[in-house]
């Protein structure tokens, strides 16, 4: 009637052995709740950091759960005292980790002009997304063509450089990273980037 399956019920009661099991017996992790949630959004509200740590490792919707104010709020809450763990994990075990290191970056942004109460926490976790979205780029960079990684599109069709404008975050990672901006490859899709998005007609002007 409502939704709950038994791994819901064992998630927001913390039970990892039972979770575990459940799992184990091929139960429905994306099961939703008549409100949307699946199971791994009550780890993170009740903060069960062993069985959110379990589920992030089996599969899970990240753009879905991104679109959950709520879940977004929660991992960070999860993150006090483990260094962010929950939030690197839910990161790294993503399709695209740059992609969603960037957009939690925002998210997080937006939400401290809102939650003023834990405004210093969300701009923290801000700066920690933020961070290994850089630090991420920096690696991919190293082992891959940075112009190919520039043009990687995300879930819904738009390339990297698009997405990190979009989220205020190309100034920061170019700063970051003048190796990755030198090379030619990459000079020549940003310079293409601003010629089509500039007119250059002064016609307006005279």
């Amino acid at each position: 009637k409502n939704g709950w399956t038994g791994l819901h019920y064992a998630t927001k009661a913390g039970h990892l052995n039972v979770v575990k099991l459940f799992v184990k017996s091929s139960a429905d992790e994306l099961a939703e709740t008549k409100e949307g949630k699946v199971p791994l959004c009550f780890a993170a509200s009740n903060n069960h950091i062993e069985c959110l740590r379990f589920l992030l490792k089996h599969k899970h919707d990240t753009h879905q759960l991104m679109e959950d104010r709520r879940f977004v709020f929660d991992l960070m809450v999860c993150g006090k005292g483990t260094d962010n763990e929950p939030l690197q994990e839910f990161i790294l075990q993503s399709p695209a980790p740059i992609d969603t290191a960037v957009k939690l970056s925002s998210l997080y942004r937006d939400m401290s002009e809102k939650e003023k109460e834990r405004a210093k926490d969300l701009c923290n976790v801000a700066v920690f997304s933020e961070n290994m979205a850089v630090e991420l780029l920096g690696i991919s960079a190293s082992e891959y063509n940075a112009a190919i990684l520039l043009k990687a599109k995300d879930n819904r069709g738009r390339p990297l450089l698009d997405v990190l404008i979009e989220n205020e975050q190309v100034s920061l990672v170019l700063l970051h990273f003048k190796e990755v901006v030198s090379y030619a490859s990459v000079q020549r899709y940003l310079t293409e980037i601003w010629t089509a998005s500039v007119d250059w007609s002064f016609g307006g002007f005279l």
